[in-house]
């Protein structure tokens, strides 16, 4: 078995991205592409020819080379086209930490991990299958959502495809709040090439929701690839025009992809709107996921965590230095919510 850790330059990249197709548990964030539009540098560990493979997301923590998680990649880890068994994974994972002092990274759902030098957090996301009918999905949606739908419905609430890049931007950028002017342009020029990119190459769309007033209430950023929809930013008014625009827009997506070979991911970012409502109701304490969670469960999503590994090898005061300055890089979107 040879596990190899690889620079950027030497990366075949056909061959990576072929395996990521084939990955049982491929997503969007490791095809090559996606990397290189929102990743400084990166590079990868390899198993053999490209059996399984891990990218890498490179930056510098307190001036040392480090490995962390792009704020627009939350979910990485090993790729492979049979799931990896604990065993490879913690073989990536040694090799990992044998050359970084700093590690914090998301893995996917299906990284099973043993090695007791990281500690593990949890991320959360939501999926749904839609190969049922609409029909059969809108059976599944709670009573509240269904009522939302149609109280979104009657009052003439619209949706519509092909939103402006800079209207979308300009919306989302009023629902974030980031810590520091550096970390608020990094993002946004990352994510300025991310969808200019997809919609380029007919991947990505962007969708809005209007008001009977025609006021932007709420959008959302999709990008398609193989046998999935990645539904990976979305903002929405912090009031119940957004509540009722964000769920006519969710039921609009359903509709349009419904009794398709698909499944739409639905990915809370560790960067999320300052506050959404949770069903009329606003969250007492704004934290992450935790708004967007009761939106998706409405809808039949189904919750699955994600493992976030984080490594602390450093010398005992940049260890103390890292937690005051709470992982600050220019690589990670740091946002009050």
């Amino acid at each position: 078995m040879d596990i190899r850790n690889v620079p950027y330059s030497q990366i075949d990249l056909k061959k990576w991205d072929k395996c990521i197709d084939s990955s049982l548990n491929g997503t969007v964030f490791g095809y090559s592409w996606y990397l290189n539009l929102v990743c400084e540098n990166w590079e990868a560990i390899i198993l053999n020819d490209y059996e399984a493979i891990m990218p890498l997301p490179l930056c510098t923590f307190l001036r040392r080379p480090a490995v962390i998680s792009p704020c627009l990649a939350p979910q990485l880890g090993v790729f492979s086209p049979r799931l990896p068994a604990p065993e490879i994974i913690d073989s990536f994972l040694s090799c990992l930490r044998s050359k970084y002092r700093f590690v914090k990274v998301g893995l996917n759902k299906y990284n099973l991990i043993s090695d007791e030098a990281f500690k593990i957090k949890t991320g959360l996301s939501f999926n749904l299958d839609l190969i049922p009918s609409y029909t059969k999905l809108f059976h599944s949606f709670s009573r509240e959502t269904k009522q939302i739908i149609e109280t979104g419905r009657s009052k003439k609430y619209s949706v519509v495809k092909g939103l402006r890049l800079n209207d979308f931007i300009q919306f989302y950028r009023t629902r974030c709040v980031h810590k520091s002017k550096h970390d608020d342009k990094i993002f946004y020029n990352k994510l300025r090439r991310l969808i200019s990119f997809t919609i380029l190459h007919r991947i990505g769309e962007l969708y809005g929701a209007y008001s009977p007033e025609n006021n932007l209430s709420a959008t959302v950023f999709i990008i398609k690839t193989r046998q999935r929809i990645t539904f990976l930013a979305s903002a929405m008014m912090p009031d119940n025009s957004g509540l009722l625009a964000f769920a006519l827009l969710l039921d609009h997506l359903l509709k349009q992809f419904a009794e398709k070979d698909l499944t739409i991911d639905f990915e809370i970012l560790p960067c999320p709107p300052k506050y959404v409502p949770r069903f009329g109701l606003y969250p007492k304490k704004r934290e992450p996921g935790k708004s967007l969670s009761g939106l998706y469960k409405g809808f039949g999503a189904t919750l699955f965590n994600y493992p976030i590994i984080v490594y602390n090898n450093l010398p005992v005061l940049l260890k103390t230095a890292g937690k005051v300055f709470n992982f600050g890089s220019g690589n990670t979107c740091n946002i009050y919510v």
